[in-house]
């Protein structure tokens, strides 16, 4: 187990703040599921709020250490409300921010490039090698083409950092065209926090519809982590898929669970039979493995309420809704 101290500090949301310390505990294997939402919280951070450490490649520790904390201490509690967002939703910030990838060119002429390309590392060329040595490059993989005389590779770092300033120190290198961070587009799942003198509050969101192209709504689920690293749930808010006083008829031909409202049975259509599935209540409490009876599950022992399906070979997939009645 590790221990990560939590440092009170001021942000442009909060009223002046009183230094405070709090410990939690947390696995490793924690530790390090939320530790790139921690880095791109502290980020973000840094940009928002224009501190010094925005011309640094290394990341601000204190909000990165204030944010895994907080992550860990939601995860450690037994409140209802985490199981939906920890298990049965499983939101982590989609990667607006990248931490381990650039993008670089470079003249073909140069000798070092040549050594790259031809996997050679080190190249020679010491302002290169110190560069790709500090800041832990642990990949560099050569594009296939070459268009006017010029090669791109993309480098992968075995370390989170500020990439932003980093690029700036590949680009001062003589015979470097420019270095980019290596990032992604689209929408998706937030983490965001509030530091306050006496508590952290966490806010988990559920990024909906073509995401790809920009998500159509948020569902957002708030947590206060204490002091003494207790957690409580504050509430929810905003528009979500899943929530609704409502459950439409299955349409024909559609991969949809019938009858919903169901009493008995829950049948599934034949390719969604031979998925693994794990049961959550309507308030996100995981209840376990589901009873397969036939060709669906069987719900006859439920208590009337809503549920959810969720597969655990096909985590990608939206999980399934469905509400009992008796």
């Amino acid at each position: 187990m590790k221990f990560i101290a939590i440092l009170g500090m001021s942000i442009s949301l909060c009223m002046p703040c009183r230094s405070q310390t709090l410990l939690c505990t947390g696995a490793d294997s924690v530790l390090a599921m939320y530790r790139d939402d921690a880095d791109r919280i502290a980020i973000a951070k840094t940009f928002q709020n224009g501190t010094t450490w925005m011309d640094s490649v290394a990341i601000d520790p204190v909000p990165a250490q204030t944010a895994l904390a907080a992550l860990v201490a939601v995860y450690n509690s037994a409140s209802t409300q985490r199981d939906t967002v920890v298990d049965l939703l499983d939101i982590h910030i989609y990667p607006h921010i990248p931490l381990r990838s650039v993008i670089l060119s470079a003249d073909t002429s140069l000798d070092w490039v040549h050594q790259l390309v031809a996997g050679n590392i080190p190249t020679g060329n010491a302002t290169i090698d110190n560069l790709m040595q500090q800041y832990d490059v642990v990949d560099v993989n050569p594009w296939n083409w070459i268009v006017d005389a010029t090669q791109e590779f993309t480098f992968t770092t075995g370390t989170n950092w500020n990439l932003l300033p980093l690029t700036h120190l590949f680009e001062q290198i003589p015979g470097v065209h420019y270095c980019v961070v290596n990032g992604t587009v689209g929408d998706g799942d937030r983490i965001t926090d509030s530091v306050f003198a006496e508590h952290v509050e966490i806010t988990y969101s559920y990024g909906w519809g073509d995401c790809p192209a920009g998500c159509g709504g948020f569902y957002s689920w708030v947590f206060s982590v204490a002091p003494d690293c207790s957690v409580q749930f504050l509430g929810s808010y905003g528009q979500s898929p899943f929530i609704t006083t409502e459950v439409p008829e299955p349409v024909p031909g559609q991969n949809r669970a019938w009858p919903n409202p169901a009493d008995d049975v829950l049948h599934l259509p034949a390719p969604l039979r031979q998925g693994q599935w794990v049961l959550y209540g309507g308030d996100g409490r995981l209840l376990g493995a589901p009873l397969v009876q036939g060709g669906g599950i069987a719900v006859g022992g439920l208590p009337p309420g809503s549920y959810w399906l969720r597969r655990t070979d096909r985590p990608g997939e939206p999980p399934l809704r469905f509400v009992v009645v008796h």
